[in-house]
């Protein structure tokens, strides 16, 4: 492609014109700078509108621009997503006042929460948010990705119920008995265990129990429980406990590793 542009050339008193002058200019580069641009400049919107995550830039409390992701998370169409306040939808910052309160600067510094956003049917949903400070054309905004997690949420709940009925049960059952963490440390004792002992939860807590442990068998039981939470294999072993009197008294110690949906161990009983 070419551009070209003319001029005339008048006579030395700048009246008749006398000739014209022509320019010409290659503009076969301009025109592939430009292409590969608007190339770029697709295939990002593209990648911007295919994330799952909700993609926002806030500037002032105010959509400056967002994805399709973020509009569908509100329950709105791409065109009422940016025009809307970050106030519209955060339950906790539904004022103008209570969100430049808690972002006096206008733009938050790089972090991350979880909240509870307002849909536009009148629904919330839990969500995470990243966010960090950029400049979009030559302005201060909030560039935020915001992850819906109520899902996640809702198994958390659950599962803090599970685990404080299961401790509810374990209170009443003639047992010995503890909870603990995908990595073997002990997070829960049941009081006929602390009675027992004479031990406090705190003292008892993570590898604590083997306070309780006659001397000659610590070892052995660390070993073989270090084995079976690696291999997340269930475990069964003789040992001396001792009494809050100071007694030994033989017990056999059985756990059970509990796995999550993915058979990812998550706890021990």
């Amino acid at each position: 492609p070419i551009a070209d542009s003319a001029a005339p050339i008048r006579d030395a008193l700048g009246q008749e014109p006398s000739g014209i002058v022509l320019v010409f200019r290659d503009q076969t580069h301009e025109r592939e700078v430009q292409r590969v641009m608007q190339r770029d400049a697709q295939r990002l919107r593209v990648l911007f509108d295919q994330t799952l995550d909700g993609i926002v830039l806030i500037e002032d409390g105010r959509v400056a621009e967002c994805n399709l992701g973020y509009a569908r998370m509100l329950g709105h169409t791409l065109e009422e997503t940016r025009q809307c306040c970050v106030w519209d939808w955060d339950v906790q910052l539904d004022t103008p006042e209570k969100y430049f309160a808690a972002y006096p600067g206008s733009v938050p510094r790089l972090g991350r929460f979880e909240g509870r956003f307002r849909r536009k049917d009148g629904s919330e949903v839990d969500v995470e948010v990243t966010h960090a400070p950029v400049e979009w054309d030559g302005q201060p905004m909030a560039f935020c990705i915001v992850r819906e997690i109520t899902e996640r949420k809702g198994m958390e709940d659950a599962l803090r119920l599970s685990e404080q009925q299961f401790r509810e049960f374990a209170e009443f059952v003639p047992l010995l008995t503890w909870i603990a963490g995908a990595d073997g440390m002990l997070t829960y004792l049941n009081s006929r265990w602390l009675d027992y002992t004479g031990l406090q939860p705190e003292q008892a807590a993570g590898t604590g129990w083997l306070q309780a442990v006659h001397p000659q068998d610590v070892e052995r039981l660390r070993s073989a429980w270090t084995a079976a939470v690696s291999g997340g294999s269930p475990y069964a072993e003789e040992c001396r406990l001792r009494r809050r009197d100071g007694e030994y008294r033989w017990h056999l110690a059985r756990s059970l590793p509990v796995p999550d949906e993915h058979g990812t161990v998550r706890r021990w009983i």
